[in-house]
């Protein structure tokens, strides 16, 4: 997977799908942020296991792919790299 977007709108996605993000947990998994680099752009997806949310940011898609990455550290690590374009691989 290897996308180039807007630090902006990848943080402002992230920041959509957080709201799904549980407080606590005891499954691992629903920690995450589910990253898809599609066609259409990056499809980010974030469940608390009664609520999920979906956003597409645009993107150029260089290598198509999937991943998850924990949420909370992935919000913090994009905020701080809000101005201009972020390289995801």
């Amino acid at each position: 997977m290897k996308f180039v977007c807007s630090g902006m709108e990848l943080s402002e996605g992230l920041k959509r799908v957080g709201g799904a993000l549980p407080n606590r947990t005891v499954n691992q998994v629903l920690e995450g942020v589910k990253i898809e680099a599609v066609d259409e752009g990056v499809r980010l997806t974030a469940s608390d296991e009664r609520t999920t949310i979906v956003t597409t940011v645009a993107a150029i898609v260089e290598e198509e792919g999937a991943g998850v990455a924990p949420g909370k550290l992935l919000t913090e690590v994009v905020r701080g790299l809000v101005n201009g374009d972020v390289t995801v691989s």
